[in-house]
């Protein structure tokens, strides 16, 4: 079962639980997307004073199909991979050439910066992943660093797109605009090969022996 299939069953399973008369709070979607798979229901203080949640993890795990071996050199190459594409694109952005200083250059640039620093962000969630892996790291490790690592990658094939409709329409066009032309190219495919790799590993779903609790309900 894929994450939308049971991302689509647990919202059915709710609404069934709602239509039974069983409790259940309003929450924003931010917090249904970082407590997905939990389940959480009242109880009495220790003290005795009040109420509380509790959260117990319920959902489902997600296991790397993939060896020791095989895990730890898929993680090496996405660390060289990130720090690669950061570095090229980086100092190509910064080489003071005419083609660095135009809005349709600069722009895809500006909008790299972001993509990258999500994607370290993940990268760094990715490779200090467990073994099995709750419902919301899952999405933080891996859908995420998909998601980013191909947002970099296409914002610096952008930049490298329109620096090349630059050289082509500038004869005086420097050598050192063509190097930043290239540094862009090996930039952007760095990335693209990590969302490659991820996109191609498999996870097994691991069902979890943990109940929902007596009146509590499951986060979907």
């Amino acid at each position: 079962m894929g994450l939308k299939d049971y991302l689509d069953k647990k919202d059915r399973e709710y609404n069934k639980q709602e239509r039974l008369g069983r409790w259940r709070p309003w929450h924003s979607r931010a917090y249904h997307k970082h407590f997905m798979g939990y389940s959480e229901r009242y109880v009495t203080r220790a003290d005795g004073k009040g109420m509380k949640i509790e959260r117990i993890y319920t959902g489902h795990y997600y296991r790397r199909t993939l060896s020791n071996i095989a895990c730890v050199k898929t993680r090496v190459v996405y660390c060289l991979c990130f720090l690669a594409g950061a570095v090229l694109f980086i100092y190509g952005a910064a080489v003071p050439v005419k083609s660095n200083f135009l809005w349709y250059v600069t722009l895809p640039e500006a909008a790299a910066i972001p993509c990258l620093f999500l994607t370290a962000f993940s990268l760094v969630m990715n490779v200090s992943a467990p073994a099995d892996m709750t419902i919301p790291r899952y999405i933080r490790s891996v859908r995420n660093l998909q998601r980013y690592a191909a947002l970099s990658s296409g914002c610096i094939f952008t930049a490298a797109f329109t620096t090349l409709f630059f050289l082509f329409d500038d004869p005086e066009a420097t050598r050192e605009a063509w190097i930043c032309l290239l540094l862009f190219i090996v930039s952007g495919a760095s990335f693209l090969t990590i969302t490659l790799i991820e996109a191609h590993v498999h996870y097994d779903i691991i069902p979890n022996p943990v109940a929902v609790p007596d009146e509590g309900i499951e986060i979907g």
